[in-house]
């Protein structure tokens, strides 16, 4: 009976200097976000349990962690891209979910480790505005998005003050960053930047990172 199997990521395996005693870390599947950890020994009987690692509540979600202003903001976002319906094998949409999944649990419960996406605020803006032409369902979602959005943002702005103890300057300053990043996480849009994968000195540094 394989301890694990059917794993879409290997195991870490980690062995002590001195013993040779083997770790043997279970980090979870990729499409399940801030995934439990579950640690294993290899003993003379065999690869013991040890301990699982918690790195998040138990929710289905990840926008379930945030106040109701970013859960309405996410939705909508989450309507402008598409159900994926027949896309193969790779299931492009599909994987943007997951990556978006990760995006907002980073925001949720580690906002000092938010990335950055691929596309800049202004590809975004237009590729929105381009959407919001193509029917009156996407002009509606983009009205709300507009609506919504910054209420959204005052509303992030107060959960860092109440969990992460954030002064209420340090707290807006966070609730932009990151809220920029959940939006720009939702797209994959094509870029005429001819230097996209070089212009990382000119994005804004974390205002996390700079206590």
């Amino acid at each position: 009976m394989p301890v694990m199997a059917d794993r879409w990521r290997p195991p870490l395996i980690l062995q002590k200097k001195h013993s040779g005693q083997l770790w043997i870390i279970d980090v979870g599947q990729p499409y399940q976000f801030l995934e439990d950890w579950r640690i294993h020994v290899a003993a003379r009987e065999g690869i013991q349990w040890r301990c699982t690692v918690h790195f998040r509540p138990h929710v289905s979600k990840a926008v379930r962690l945030f106040p109701h202003p970013v859960r309405l903001l996410a939705g909508l976002l989450d309507q402008t891209i598409g159900r994926g319906d027949n896309e193969g094998t790779l299931q492009p949409t599909a994987r943007l979910r997951f990556d978006v999944e990760h995006t907002w649990a980073n925001a949720a419960l580690r906002p000092w480790a938010s990335g950055q996406p691929y596309n800049t605020r202004a590809e975004v803006e237009t590729g929105l505005k381009d959407w919001a032409r193509k029917s009156a369902t996407s002009r509606k979602t983009s009205q709300a998005l507009q609506h919504h959005y910054p209420l959204a943002e005052q509303s992030l702005a107060a959960y860092y003050q109440r969990y992460f103890h954030r002064s209420a300057a340090e707290a807006k300053a966070l609730s932009a960053y990151v809220l920029d990043i959940a939006l720009r996480s939702h797209y994959a849009l094509h870029s005429d930047d001819p230097n996209r994968y070089f212009r990382k000195d000119t994005w804004p540094s974390n205002p996390w990172q700079r206590r």
